[in-house]
């Protein structure tokens, strides 16, 4: 029986571009050089082996690579850059969705860059000084009434404690409905545990809106939260039968405000 040392089998398994174990298909061009399919979708477009050799198209699979690697006990490595997490291979993908090394979209509408997750605070420190910390989860976006008729529009950050827990109260324009809905500063799987209630109302108009569903994890931006469909919705007309006049709005130089009272609960 031949027999290898983990450390050397570990070693001829893992990609050549990467270094890391491949956990999914492994990809070969015509020489048999082997690739992981994470690197291979990285390859420009006119795709060449790094060593300059052609692929098929589609590629061929590396199979017997990938059969070893399944049938080994040997630990894989999270494969965001600047996690050094060793694990078994079948942990990997969990581990990977609530990864401190992952990068996520910046909680403002207004900004989206890809920040790591352990750095999310940092970077609204930094970057995002006008964003507004509310002691209660209710926002009060002030409005004008040229910005009725715009396509798009943002409202800053709101941000909002509950339990040591951070919360992101957003509201947003696009392609002229606004949406609003909370984001929790986790994971997935952590975010699934929450659920949000939203309502804007106007009681000398005798109108209200509301919306009952769930909180999102920071790591959707805002165009994958809208396919959800998982928000709060207003149109031009509930929103000008919604909006009060305001002497803090005038302060602000604009014309008037809505307000939206969340209830964040456990599930």
């Amino acid at each position: 029986i031949l027999t290898m040392e983990a450390a050397k089998l570990k070693s001829f398994l893992e990609c050549p571009i990467c270094f890391l174990l491949p956990t999914g298909r492994i990809f070969s061009c015509v020489n048999s050089h082997h690739i992981c399919e994470s690197c291979y979708d990285k390859l420009p477009w006119a795709r060449k082996c790094p060593q300059g050799c052609d692929y098929d198209n589609p590629p061929r699979r590396a199979r017997g690579f990938e059969t070893l690697i399944e049938n080994s006990s040997l630990k894989g490595n999270c494969s965001k850059p600047g996690c050094n997490v060793e694990m078994k291979k079948d942990d990997i993908a969990a581990h990977e969705r609530k990864c401190i090394f992952r990068p996520v979209p910046c909680p403002d509408s207004a900004c989206q860059k890809d920040v790591l997750f352990k750095n999310i605070d940092q970077h609204i420190r930094e970057s995002h000084k006008d964003k507004i910390i509310k002691s209660k989860p209710r926002i009060e976006p002030f409005l004008r009434d040229a910005n009725l008729n715009e396509q798009n529009r943002h409202w800053g950050l709101y941000t909002y404690q509950e339990n040591e827990i951070q919360f992101y109260l957003i509201i947003v324009k696009r392609n002229y409905h606004w949406y609003s809905w909370v984001s929790i500063k986790d994971d997935p799987v952590a975010a699934s545990t929450w659920m949000c209630a939203a309502k804007a109302k106007n009681d000398e108009n005798k109108i209200a809106v509301e919306f009952s569903g769930v909180v999102h994890p920071v790591d959707l931006g805002v165009e994958e939260i809208i396919k959800t469909g998982q928000y709060l919705l207003l149109n031009k007309n509930s929103l000008e039968k919604l909006k009060v006049p305001s002497q803090r709005a005038i302060q602000k130089g604009c014309d008037s405000g809505i307000g939206i009272d969340f209830k964040i609960t456990k599930n």
